[in-house]
């Protein structure tokens, strides 16, 4: 079942990698053979720029070795990283391939990534540059910058500050990868794609991909010109980026080769598709070269300037920069569009992305004014992504004499923490998961175990334990941090970790898909024993009494079939999940996933003719009173499982039913 659950999972978050950041420390190690490594090794990385004081030259070999020990230990065929303070790029470089076939190497000027969802943080800096001219009022209605649609009344109108904070409230969904919303105008193709509000609006951070374009929407309505003119002409040309390209938009398309993306196999390095965003290209379709990265998060440590040239003024982008909901500051937040995190004794910003099969990710120290940007052609591991940026901060941070935080080995945790602990030990769901229609089954796995052990916290088995260092304030070797965040009542809202991307929420039994899988089985049981007792009334010779009850036999035996095909075309979406999964979403939704829908339809079908069949057993059946409460017990755990079903948006959906 996780061969199904992860890539979907994966691809749902499109860019913000969320589960990766909730889980951030990785532990397995990959079963690879060695073939893989001769496949994709490069022995001298490409060097674009590298200054020659101490400081850069020291962080530059300490970057190497962990470079060289993630190809050696991941397989994955090329990287690209540039590291910059405000003054100018330290270096930039390129590690392995852009092509393996071809052998051409990854050049931090002559290579594009796909950077997935940091390609947001240029739709919420124009956003800020239309608050700058006084064009947009983050507190104001969005509709009121709607032009083509109109956002449906809530509790209260929504504001460009809730979209900027994922505080939208509203699901996550699949919908946004259907081929259909590529054939459609930008505003059939949002109206079409519209998730359920399931939050109140500002209340809960839940990490939203349609909200984001709802954002580059406005951009559009409220400039007069489409956002990819906005991006290339207020943007990207004035900052200098001429190696960045939206989808098939831009020179760089044409005069830079992007990046081919790979999956990792034991035979080595497998070409995979990219998925294609177009509508929805200014969430994660932009390709940009390591050196133009370097340049934009040089933009950012300049607070709104790149040499001489101003985007934002200074007092705009102090506003960027600023939490407007109520929440914890000692912990993780999503500020105007920018992931948020305190480490160790400064304060991080940035974003990270993931589609299809790469990983990205930017952080930016002001506080050390220094900024890391690490990219991946492939999905095979984001140990790199959580690992790399993090170990230099901390690098830099000893080099430069910072304090840490209360957070050491010898930290006493107490009485008080073991309690602590023990109270919020549990099991938590995503508050960024799709809650209707067919994807709701896969959001009912987004499930996190927090377990407690001598006042440690583990989020899931295997992952660093975080540390008290505060009143509902945790934190890890690694420095990631968690806050618990709680109702008036004191009771726990929910913990906000990693990247504050989504809130982990306390999981109520209307959640708990866990059901849904102990109801399948005790029908499997029930069949199973259906078929033991025919066999043996079929080797004693013992007829039934009756002709109805011969039927009601039949109905039983016949139940099986539905299950049957539900469990072959499980194996048919494991067997589709083998491929690159990006790819079966470049044709979403696939066959596999419509036969998938339309057998759990059936078996909700034949769950309502057992129920029904349940008073003919016992008035009509001629069966003894064991017989008729096994039939009885099938019946209803099979009725359970239809219901479930339904329930979970797998039968009789828009998949079935158009």
């Amino acid at each position: 079942m996780n061969r199904l659950i992860t890539p979907l999972l994966a691809l749902v978050a499109l860019t913000g990698a969320a589960s990766a950041q909730e889980d951030s420390v990785e532990t397995a190690e990959p079963m690879v053979p060695e073939v893989a490594v001769d496949a994709v090794d490069v022995s001298d990385p490409v060097v674009s720029e590298s200054m020659t004081d101490p400081f850069a030259a020291d962080l530059e070999t300490f970057i190497d070795g962990l470079m060289a020990s993630y190809q050696a230990t991941y397989h994955v065929p090329g990287y690209g990283l540039t590291v910059v303070d405000s003054d100018g790029p330290l270096f930039s470089k390129g590690y392995g391939f852009a092509d393996v076939d071809a052998g051409i190497p990854v050049t931090p000027d002559g290579t594009r990534f796909h950077v997935a969802s940091v390609s947001k943080t240029f739709v919420w800096v124009a956003v800020m540059m239309l608050a700058d001219r006084g064009l947009v009022d983050l507190d104001a209605d969005v509709n009121g910058y709607l032009t083509r649609f109109q956002m449906p009344e809530g509790e209260r109108p929504m504001t460009l500050n809730d979209v900027m904070a994922h505080k939208v409230g509203l699901e996550d969904n699949f919908d946004l990868f259907s081929t259909k919303i590529d054939e459609v105008s930008l505003v059939d193709a949002m109206l079409a794609s519209q998730p359920r509000q399931i939050f109140a609006r500002g209340d809960v951070v839940a990490y939203s991909n349609w909200a984001t374009n709802l954002a580059a929407v406005v951009v559009a309505d409220v400039s007069g010109m489409s956002y990819a003119e906005f991006l290339f002409t207020e943007i990207l040309e004035p900052l200098g980026m001429n190696g960045t390209a939206l989808g098939t938009i831009g020179e760089a398309f044409v005069s830079i080769p992007a990046s081919k993306n790979y999956g990792v196999t034991p035979f080595g390095p497998e070409e995979e598709g990219q998925l294609e965003q177009k509508n929805f290209a200014p969430i994660g379709g932009m390709t940009i070269t390591p050196d133009d990265m370097g340049k934009w998060m040089r933009f950012l440590l300049g607070r709104g300037e790149l040499d001489g040239v101003r985007l934002l003024s200074e007092e705009t982008f102090a506003m960027m920069r600023e939490r407007v909901f109520e929440g914890d500051p000692r912990g993780p937040d999503m500020v105007h569009g920018f992931s948020d995190r305190p480490f160790r004794s400064i304060t991080l910003y940035g974003h990270d992305g993931s589609i299809n099969s790469v990983y990205s990710t930017m952080v930016i120290a002001p506080d050390l004014d220094l900024a890391v940007f690490l990219t991946q052609n492939s999905h095979a591991t984001y140990v790199p992504m959580s690992q790399l940026p993090h170990l230099v901060m901390d690098r830099v941070l000893t080099a430069r004499g910072f304090s840490g935080t209360e957070v050491a080995e010898g930290t006493p945790l107490g009485e008080d923490a073991v309690l602590a602990a023990e109270e919020i030990a549990g099991r938590y769901i995503s508050s960024r998961r799709p809650t209707s229609g067919f994807a709701k089954l896969f959001g009912g796995l987004a499930q996190r175990t927090v377990s407690a052990e001598d006042g440690k916290l583990s989020v899931n088995e295997n992952s660093s334990p975080f540390l008290p260092i505060g009143p509902d304030l945790w934190e890890s070797a690694s420095g990631t941090r968690m806050s618990v965040l709680r109702h008036d009542d004191g009771t726990i809202k929910g913990l906000n970790i990693g990247f504050g991307a989504a809130l982990l929420m306390p999981m109520t039994p209307a959640a708990n898909v866990n059901i849904l899988f102990v109801t399948a089985g005790v029908t499997a049981l029930f069949l199973v024993s259906t078929c033991l007792g025919v066999w043996r009334r079929l080797g004693s010779g013992h007829a039934t009494s009756s002709v109805l009850g011969r039927g009601l036999s039949l109905l039983a035996l016949g139940s099986l079939v539905p299950i049957a095909l539900l469990g072959a075309t499980i194996a048919g979406l494991v067997d589709s999940f083998s491929t690159p999964f990006g790819e079966l979403f470049i044709d979403f939704p696939s066959r596999e996933i419509v036969q998938f829908s339309m057998a759990c339809s059936l078996v909700s079908v034949m769950a309502a003719a057992l129920l029904l069949s349940v008073p003919l057993a016992w008035t009509s059946s001629g069966w003894s009173v064991w017989r008729k409460l096994h039939h009885s017990a099938l019946g209803l755990s099979y009725a359970a499982l239809g219901v479930g079903l339904v329930y979970w948006g797998v039968a009789f959906n828009e998949l079935v039913i158009g």
